[in-house]
């Protein structure tokens, strides 16, 4: 009896099925029994991919062939809210379950549904699993739905605090280097890399001489200059120097200025 085993990803046969080569029991004929925890080994099986049993009641359920379900999903186009599914995809593209092709499509479609920043930062990680033929044909739309993105989104995504807490009321160059500086550092975050033109097209929305004004009006600004005495220091201050100019008129002789009897008595 011939037994084909496969338990492996990583294994070679497994992997010729990248790209929509045929399973390979249907290319190596004779295997009486073959078993696979990864993919589908021979065209013709449309079974469960596993059974898997709870221990609790012993309820049983079919788990279906994986390669099928992604391309399931992918063949199914891109979801309102799609960032569980394109990690998906980006996980089963890396374990040889859909092509280049499949994902490209999904991708294109997703940079056309204005996705926010989470979904954002699935494509980034999805186009970076790609090959550089993949990343080149992904990465410029992916830097246009960024644009779009935070263009939109500017005052959501950068507070005043994080441009003005450090500032003093009039930097406004300050200001605009610093609104640079952020949208740079959240873009980075998400793994996506635009250049300079893209970035100051973002910061062009942000209307900074308006928000500038806006945040050193408001009550959490405190200032740097002295704070003006409270009316209890400054009669303190007024009731010390009292006490000084009295203190003048009652020294004792031989000390300070001389007394009238000594003045007398040089007379």
């Amino acid at each position: 009896m011939h037994i084909g085993l496969s338990l492996g990803i990583n294994n070679p046969i497994l992997r010729a099925t990248i790209g929509g080569v045929t399973p390979p029991l249907d290319t190596y004929t004779g295997a009486q029994t073959a078993w696979s925890v990864a993919r589908q080994l021979w065209t013709a099986y449309s079974g469960p991919l596993i059974i898997v049993r709870r221990d609790s009641d012993n309820a049983e359920q079919d788990i279906s062939l994986l390669r099928g379900a992604v391309a399931f999903i992918a063949e199914e186009g891109c979801p309102s809210y799609f960032a569980e599914v394109a990690d998906l995809l980006g996980w089963a593209y890396l374990q040889g379950f859909i092509t280049v092709s499949e994902i490209l499509s999904f991708f294109d479609d997703a940079c056309e549904k204005s996705p926010i920043s989470s979904e954002l930062r699935s494509l980034a990680g999805l186009c970076g699993a790609l090959d550089s033929a993949g990343q080149e044909h992904a990465l410029p739309n992916l830097q246009s739905a960024t644009v779009a993105y935070f263009s939109d989104s500017v005052y959501d995504e950068v507070t005043d605090e994080d441009i003005f807490s450090s500032l003093a009321p009039d930097d406004t160059y300050g200001a605009e280097q610093r609104l640079f500086e952020v949208i740079s550092d959240k873009i980075l975050d998400l793994g996506i890399s635009l250049d300079e033109g893209q970035i100051s097209e973002i910061a062009e929305v942000y209307d900074v001489r308006e928000r500038m004004d806006e945040y050193f009006k408001e009550d959490n600004y405190k200032s740097d200059i002295a704070t003006p005495q409270s009316s209890d220091n400054i009669d303190e201050i007024e009731d010390l120097f009292d006490r000084s100019e009295l203190d003048k008129f009652h020294e004792p002789e031989g000390h300070g200025a001389p007394s009238n009897n000594a003045f007398n008595a040089d007379a």
